[in-house]
């Protein structure tokens, strides 16, 4: 009973904040009903259920990639051919510039993460960011676009949601898109050869993004360079990262984490270099956590199977708007997809 009453509690003090951020954002999309909150509010219960539902049937499976290097690079030019241009990375940062105008005015960004195998969901959560008012200046993905990372996936499930926006999308590479031989061909392909560790100044703001998922290159090659990156930062600038995996240090995250020596490098870096706020997904839930003085926040609610451990706030469907304000600082909004079918937790106004 008091863990019920619990839960009730936190879904009532969620819709009574709802009137005061989630103004100007629309408030269903496809068959879902949105409701948006403050950051936090999860809570983290080990004995919950592991999982809250399975991941949603994939209309287009397809076969592992050909072996044959000439067949294979074929497949490539024709079914990522004609998207490189449009969403290779260092494309997109040009196209972004280097922030607002006036260094003064802030600016939104948003972040989502484990888009994988939902199919009604993913375009829908496209859709309604590219329905915010003001509209965000680029999307940051906590990695998992796909299912298996084949080049198939990536034109018939990812790129078409996205051909509906003018909006930029980032990605921290997860390990569900390394593709065959887990080498992330088909993501270098589609993204461009520096798409797994790169950067992007804007707003003084430093974006860094690293591959924490696949084989390409080596863990410590990969934390070599974000210590430089970290570091060669302009003076004055704030610095996000974004991962795929989140570290084994932060212990309500330590079932489903990246390794235990690259964590402890990691969270390392991120108190030497001041990092004010750090992304990941892997885990399929909104979490948040502050460790050794850094906010962490995890995104992985973008439609693959929901992880049961993190509370009726937690455990959902969501992506996050950021709006940073004129002195860099974040404030957060969550932005959570309840089926109007109901979900396993009790909501309110169904």
């Amino acid at each position: 009973m008091l863990k019920r009453g619990l839960i009730v509690l936190v879904l009532t003090l969620s819709a009574a904040v709802t009137v005061l951020y989630g103004r100007g954002i629309p408030e269903r999309i496809g068959p879902w009903r949105i409701e948006v909150g403050p950051a936090g509010n999860e809570f983290y219960d080990s004995t919950a259920d592991e999982k809250l539902d399975e991941d949603a049937s994939d209309p287009s499976e397809t076969d592992r990639p050909p072996d044959d290097r000439k067949k294979f690079e074929e497949l490539l030019k024709k079914e990522l051919g004609p998207y490189r241009e449009r969403f290779n990375f260092e494309n997109q940062i040009k196209k972004l510039g280097k922030g607002p105008k006036n260094k003064d005015v802030g600016f939104r960004y948003v972040v989502v993460g484990d888009t994988r195998s939902h199919w009604e969901l993913w375009p829908n959560i496209v859709k309604h960011i590219d329905k915010l008012e003001p509209k965000p200046a680029f999307v940051i993905n906590t990695g998992d676009l796909v299912k298996h990372g084949y080049a198939q996936e990536y034109r018939n499930y990812y790129i078409k949601a996205l051909l509906e926006t003018d909006i930029p999308f980032f990605v921290a590479i997860g390990n569900h898109d390394d593709g065959s031989g887990s080498k992330a061909r088909e993501y270098r392909y589609l993204f461009g050869e520096n798409a797994l560790n790169y950067y992007f100044d804007y707003g003084r703001v430093r974006f860094v993004f690293i591959d924490t998922s696949s084989s390409v290159q080596s863990e410590e090659k990969t934390l070599e360079w974000l210590d430089k990156t970290l570091g060669n930062t302009p003076k004055g600038y704030r610095k996000y990262v974004s991962a795929h995996k989140p570290p084994k240090t932060i212990e309500k995250w330590s079932y489903h984490a990246w390794g235990s020596k690259e964590s402890k490098i990691f969270t390392d870096l991120m108190k030497k270099h001041s990092v004010s706020e750090v992304y990941m997904g892997h885990i399929h839930a909104y979490s948040t956590a502050h460790y050794n003085g850094v906010n962490y926040t995890l995104s992985g609610g973008g439609g693959a199977t929901l992880h049961g451990y993190f509370g009726p706030l937690g455990s959902i469907h969501h992506y996050i708007i950021c709006d940073v304000g004129a002195d860099g600082s974040v404030k957060q909004q969550i932005v959570r997809f309840y089926t109007l079918k109901g979900n396993k937790f009790p909501r309110l106004g169904l």
